[in-house]
This record gives C-alpha cells, structure tokens and sequence, in this order.
C-alpha cells in the first residue's frame, strides 16, 4: 500500500475568499487509486461572482468579479491591499469581465468582454492602456473571452465570436493573429512556453510547444466518458501536470501529459471541496490551487498532494 499526503497549510483569513485548509491521502491498493480528503478548517465570508483568479510570484492573490466587474488584490497573508474597478464603460471600468492574467511586471490583464476590449491595469489599480476595440479588423475584437500571457510578456486573447487568438507584444502593440476551426474554451502556458488551448466542443486538449510547427492532441477517456467534453478551464502546474474543471460532475479532474487521469475530486454542492458551477481554476504551486466556484460565490484554496 502507497501512501501520499499534503503538508497542512497554515490558515490565513483572506478577506472575501473561502480558504480551505485540507490534507489529501491517496491510498493505492491492488492497482486501485482511491482519494480521501481530509478539511481541517474553513474560513467564509462573501463575494458576488468570481469567475477567475490569479496568483502573482510573491503570492498576491488576485480575483475577478463578473457581477461587481471588479478586481480584489490580497497578499499572502490574506490582507486585502486593494480593490479596483467598477461597471461602466469608460477606461478603466468593466462590463461582464470574464478573465484576468498577469504580466511578468505584475500588470493585470483583464478581458472586458461584454465593452469588447481589453484592459491593462497596475497592480495598485491605475489603468495603464487598452488593448484593440470593437470590430472586425486585424487587430479588434468583438468577444474577447480569454487572455493570457506567456512566459516572454506576450500577449494572447481568444475571441470567441471570430475563431482568432490574437497577440499582442508586452507593450500592447498588435503583432499577428491565428485563425481556428474551433474556438478554445481556455488559453494557458507553461513554464516551458508551451501553449495548450483546451476544445471542449472536440473533446480535447491542443498543445503546441514551443518553436514547433507540430501540435499534439491531449484526450483523457475513462470508461467511454470524456471529462474535457464538458471541461470549462486547464491550467498547468511546475510539473506539467494539467488540472481541468469538469462542469458537468463539478469536479477537478488532474491529468498527465498523455492524458491519464491522476487524481480527481468534487462534486455539486455547498460544502467544503464541493463546487457549484465553478468558472475558473489556477495552480498556485506544485502544491496548491485556487478554484473560483462562482455560484457557490467564493474561492476555495486546495492542497494537492506530495509523493512521500
């Protein structure tokens, strides 16, 4: 028998977020994985909608909310450092927000869906540029749904109303734009520059590697179900590991780089570990990640487990 196991995470209150403190065994019997979450503490209070959340390098917890189209900022020991952003349209106001990420500078990315841009914010909250505007044109948008930034400060925002992933240079400036069958459901990158753009409507996972003309399909299929049919967001953690959202059992799904399912847990519900449409996931670290459960109106902070 196999034994693996987190480290307890020290609590810390962090304003309008749950923060779920757990310890995860996995015990491996005969070939058989069987996962067994243990929480030890919550810690609650309010949030309207967050639908993404973003960690910076010296662990600056950064979240999204749709329906108060604000950003909420709060260091490592949960002490909120500042709030920014209200619905309108004007610069530096938002309207339907969907995604955030962040540059290597610690700016703060965000796609302003429902104005048709994108906006480039400091960290203290002082707008700096917009990225394009409404149309159709190399170089505008018309539903600009998911950003991201790769590992060299470029960047990518998927239109899901064109079919078109656009790049922009770390300064803002319009460089090319790539059209595609199929419109992404999520953009990321790994620490290897590597690109994955998750297609629920196909079933798949695409990456494309670095300086490679070549992709490669990433499919997960247990038992004739396909959780990236009904997967909602990925990232990819130090490893190279890939966590997605499965929408549909509202659970985390964890994935290796051929597609074989690690670990999974979740399910619908209110409780501690359980998720009610949940919008967006980030891996903090090797060890941790962050899941905005939007109807459940908070974002919870899981351990994931370490081989002993």
């Amino acid at each position: 028998m196999k034994r693996y196991h987190v480290n307890q995470i020290k609590a810390s209150k962090i304003g309008i977020l749950i923060i779920l403190i757990v310890s995860v065994v996995l015990v491996s019997a005969n070939g058989i994985c069987e996962e067994k979450v243990n929480f030890i503490r919550e810690l609650k209070a309010g949030i309207e909608k967050p639908v993404d959340v973003a960690v910076s390098p010296a662990g600056d917890v950064y979240i999204l909310d749709e329906s108060a189209a604000k950003i909420s900022v709060f260091n490592s020991e949960g002490v909120l450092k500042v709030a920014f952003g209200e619905k309108g349209s004007q610069l530096g106001q938002m309207y339907k927000p969907k995604t955030i990420a962040l540059t290597r500078e610690g700016d703060v990315v965000v796609a302003d869906t429902g104005n048709s841009r994108v906006q480039v914010f400091r960290p203290s909250g002082e707008i700096l540029y917009e990225l394009g505007n409404e149309g159709a044109v190399s170089g505008q948008f018309r539903s600009p749904a998911n950003v991201a930034v790769d590992m060299l400060g470029y960047i990518y925002v998927v239109d899901d109303k064109t079919n078109k992933i656009l790049r922009f240079s770390p300064h803002g400036a319009f460089l090319s734009e790539m059209q595609i069958e199929e419109m992404p459901k999520d953009i990321v990158f790994d620490k290897e520059q590597n690109m994955y753009l998750l297609f629920n409507e196909s079933g798949r996972i695409v990456k494309y590697p670095a300086g490679s003309d070549v992709s490669i399909d990433i499919v997960n299929i247990d038992n004739g179900y396909n959780p990236l049919s009904y997967a909602v967001a990925l990232d990819v953690d130090e490893r190279g590991d890939i966590y997605i959202i499965d929408n549909n059992r509202n659970k985390i799904v964890k994935i290796d780089q051929d597609g074989k399912t690690l670990f999974s847990f979740g399910s619908r519900g209110v409780g501690r570990g359980q998720f009610d449409m949940p919008e967006n996931i980030t891996s903090a670290s090797k060890d941790q990640i962050l899941i905005a459960d939007a109807k459940n109106k908070r974002v919870q902070n899981d351990a994931n487990w370490r081989q002993q």
